[in-house]
């Protein structure tokens, strides 16, 4: 759910491309060139090979995120995720070893509960002469030293800024589930106005998280969204309000609402439901409702974001309320993406399926912060 990042971040290196209209690169290539492709039909996504990079669409990301403790109970929410931005489809006639179809950026945070500390960092590279790269065989991304590798059946995520390192092993227990129509995520009206999307909620995570020079070993669950396309939001739509939830049952639970710009969830939103068993169920926009409940101002921005909601899909028995772990877990990206938008751990307790649960994840608030500084 990263179309603004994305779209964002072509603006930023639009001096890159001949393109003279952002709207048109990001959708349908530069006039009398290759096009970017398009997700147009649903599917059947392929394993481990579509973990790896697909650079003929315009924009993809591999997005983690998790909550892990140490041995004593410490409680921290993690953000490790890689943009690979595309500016121009082809590259024709370049000869040059600094040439490249792409720009990679990522976004590592560290949500220290205890703490109330929120840590931000963030990288740029030019996937060239190993400054930075991507595998378009196998799941293998990285900037300098930060990276996400497949090794066997374990993900290996490494990000470093000196004074904080993480070091973690993601090991699934669960297949990827395929989001919108068998993997067909469509954002607006229009072919090809949609990405592939699939997730993977239950990642078993083992590591270190080192912080200020102390080393804590730490345990927990990861959840991992990789998404590809060649799209961009409509000129009614402003953002969206995206989640994940595993919930103590065994569901695991994926929702986003597309706003319009009155605010309201439009037709596009859009979601998941896993069952234990490993059945996946599609929710559109009439089988569930996401709710506000509070709100938290920004002392950075001054933006107003939503910072409590309510989950309900009456059709499936899920009444849920998620709260933020910690109120402030907003990231003002100047050095990358130039996007502001807030990130973070939260909590859910409520009913499922006729049992009460409680459920752990991430939230994603987008296109609140738009016109504060």
């Amino acid at each position: 759910m990263n179309e603004i990042i994305a779209r964002n971040a072509i603006r930023k290196f639009r001096s890159f491309v001949v393109c003279l209209a952002l709207s048109v690169m990001v959708v349908q290539g530069c006039p009398g060139q290759v096009q970017f492709a398009k997700a147009i039909s649903p599917r059947a996504f392929v394993f481990p090979a579509d973990h790896a990079a697909h650079p003929n669409y315009g924009a993809e990301w591999w997005y983690y995120t998790g909550i892990v403790r140490t041995s004593d109970n410490r409680q921290f929410g993690y953000q490790l995720t890689f943009f690979r931005v595309a500016l121009t489809p082809s590259l024709a006639n370049r000869t040059s070893k600094w040439a490249t179809r792409d720009i990679l950026f990522a976004h590592f945070t560290v949500s220290d509960i205890r703490g109330n500390r929120f840590l931000v960092d963030q990288k740029t590279g030019r996937p060239v002469l190993k400054i930075a790269g991507y595998s378009t065989k196998k799941l293998d991304v990285f900037i300098g030293d930060w990276a996400v590798v497949q090794q066997g059946d374990v993900m290996r995520l490494s990000a470093s800024n000196g004074t904080r390192r993480l070091d973690l092993r993601l090991t699934p227990e669960r297949q990827p589930m395929a989001n919108g129509t068998n993997g067909l995520s469509r954002k607006g009206p229009g072919l090809g106005n949609a990405n592939y999307y699939y997730s993977m909620p239950r990642l078993k995570t083992t590591g270190s998280l080192v912080l200020d020079g102390k080393r804590f070993t730490v345990g927990g669950m990861s959840w991992m969204d990789h998404e590809w396309g060649t799209s961009s939001l409509t000129p009614n739509q402003k953002g969206w309000d995206w989640f994940s939830l595993r919930l103590s049952d065994g569901r695991d639970l994926m929702l986003y609402q597309l706003r319009d710009r009155a605010g309201r969830p439009t037709t596009y939103s859009s979601g998941t439901l896993a069952q234990p068993d490993g059945k996946r169920i599609h929710l559109t926009s009439r089988d569930f409702t996401v709710t506000p409940v509070s709100y938290w101002i920004s002392p950075t921005t001054r933006a107003r974001y939503p910072s409590g909601w309510t989950f309900r899909a009456p059709k499936y028995r899920i009444d849920l309320t998620a709260t933020p772990l910690m109120k402030n877990q907003e990231l003002v990206t100047t050095g990358t993406t130039g996007v502001t938008y807030w990130e973070g751990a939260i909590a859910a307790t409520g009913m499922s399926n006729g049992k009460r649960v409680i459920g752990e994840g991430y939230g994603e608030l987008t296109g609140y912060a738009e016109g504060h500084k």
